[in-house]
């Protein structure tokens, strides 16, 4: 029998050890005792190591999340939403055959399996079975079909429609849906991310009804979460905040959080003031400006790339001019970006000179971007005039005579009214009448911007910004199918190898 620290440790053949531990001296038992609790301990110090070393540490379900969003949602509908509000709680209320996953790639989500065939002309879904929307109603193909088609529908107007252009849908059976292109297209999959309408409840509804329903603030779907209820505004016309609670049917399982609130301030400044108040516990899509600011006294601040672009559209319909490639060139010569990157985007943009962004094949990183110099704007001015342009000194603006025909450099530069865009407007109005144009800007509210500039294309400049999704959407902006409303080819460009 051996005691240490007061308890009694017992093994086989004890007795003999305790018959040698008595036969020892004071010291020798002293020095004994000492070694054997430096062996117990490092003993245990190393299982604690392998022990660490070999766990995993594994989400837990429970809990709950409150947030904050700018903007208020209208459209909580995968064929309306345009708003980041809008497009946030879409793709936590609804699902889709597939669904992007933590690196962008399409994931099976409604989908049990697909196959492709070796034409790339039809992609065959086989649905997972016993599949249901939050209100209890079984999801088959019939739902994925009506979804598609009123994507399609050309009064309702959505944004995806023009990615559904041509696509024929067949429904074989109730889990299987085929879907059958005109030509191939390697970006289909992302399409196939869309959320599915219920039928049952969006069959009954007329084109005009479809867009003012309640159904698009009280959404039913089948995605991670479902809306369990809806703070409005005092007119019951906005909306103040929702909760959702997690769907335990959800196709990929039930998620871990089991309650997110969701709360929409008007402004950035509102937000921020929550946040650092603690009436909201997270804040998505932080201004630049503010990132330094509230990184100070936060637990985490997570910064990651946004495949969010802005962009300058010319419109050679509206304004000639920009049918010259030596105006063009002088223009993109002539902006000051690492001005923009640096006091708009406080460094947290990347440069873009092609139509690829990052994250997407074919993407070449630009070099860091250089102040714009006097020498650059002489040598953009050199050009201009090479190609017939006179600058009139008295002005400090660009003319050409053709004959009798006297044009300008004067356009207007159409953009929405929010703070980064206008600041991104302002800069180059500054660099490009600094070459020898005469700038107007327009500011429009999102809704005007879409309904009288975008969709008619109706504009001379267009100063854009959106999220840019994936792969697919380089078909919406590019292809030539897409110049026309509801595609965004804003440039209406036309290049049929491009298109292949």
């Amino acid at each position: 029998m051996v005691r240490l620290f007061g308890t009694r440790i017992s093994f086989r053949g004890e007795h003999m050890v305790d018959r040698a531990f008595r036969a020892f001296s004071k010291t020798e038992r002293r020095v004994f005792s000492t070694f054997l609790i430096i062996f117990l301990a490092s003993a245990a110090l190393m299982l604690a190591q392998v022990n660490a070393a070999y766990m995993v540490t594994i989400p837990a379900h429970g809990g709950s999340l409150s947030e904050g969003i700018v903007g208020a949602p209208k459209f909580i509908n995968p064929l309306l939403a345009v708003s980041d509000a809008d497009q946030d709680l879409t793709a936590l209320v609804y699902s889709g055959l597939m669904r992007r996953g933590p690196n962008g790639t399409p994931i099976p989500d409604l989908a049990q399996s697909y196959a492709v065939s070796d034409d790339g002309l039809v992609y065959t879904f086989v649905l997972k079975h016993g599949l249901v929307f939050h209100d209890g109603t079984p999801l088959t193909s019939s739902d994925v079909a009506f979804t598609i088609s009123q994507s399609q529908a050309s009064t309702i107007r959505s944004d995806v429609r023009g990615r559904w252009d041509g696509v024929t849908v067949e429904t074989p059976d109730a889990e299987t849906v085929r879907f059958i292109l005109k030509k191939p297209y390697v970006s289909f999959l992302d399409n196939t991310t869309l959320g599915i309408l219920p039928r049952h409840i969006w069959e009954k509804l007329t084109s005009d009804t479809f867009l003012s329903s309640d159904r698009n603030i009280d959404a039913v779907g089948s995605g991670p979460y479902q809306i369990d209820s809806v703070a409005r505004t005092r007119d019951g016309k906005g909306v103040v905040s929702y909760t959702l609670k997690s769907f335990t049917h959800f196709a990929l399982g039930k998620p871990y959080i089991d309650t997110i609130t969701l709360y929409f301030y008007q402004d950035g400044d509102a937000a921020l003031a929550a946040l650092k108040s603690g009436a909201i516990e997270s804040l998505s899509s932080i201004p630049p400006e503010s990132a330094q600011a509230v990184s100070d006294g936060m637990e985490n601040l997570v910064s990651f790339p946004e495949q969010r672009l802005y962009g300058v559209f010319f419109n050679q319909t509206e304004a000639p001019i920009f049918a010259e490639k030596a105006v063009r060139n002088a223009l993109e010569q002539t902006v000051d970006r690492a001005r923009i990157i640096d006091q708009v985007f406080h460094g947290y943009a990347t440069p873009l000179s092609g139509p690829i962004p990052p994250g997407i094949l074919g993407y070449e990183p630009d070099l860091p971007p250089t102040p714009l110099t006097a020498d650059e704007i002489t040598q953009a001015q050199k050009a201009m005039t090479a190609a017939g342009w006179t600058l009139d000194t008295t002005k400090n603006e660009f003319v050409k005579k053709v004959k009798k025909t006297t044009t300008e450099l004067h356009f207007t530069i159409a953009t929405r009214n929010i703070p980064e865009l206008k600041a991104i407007a302002g800069i180059l109005k500054e660099n490009w009448e600094q070459l020898g144009a005469r700038v107007d800007i327009a500011y429009f509210d999102e809704g005007d911007l879409r309904e009288t500039v975008i969709r008619p294309r109706k504009y001379d400049v267009l100063l854009f910004g959106g999220v840019f999704p994936s792969e697919s959407a380089l078909y919406s902006y590019w292809h030539s199918s897409q110049r026309n409303d509801p595609g965004y080819n804003i440039t209406m460009y036309a290049n049929s190898t491009t298109d292949k």
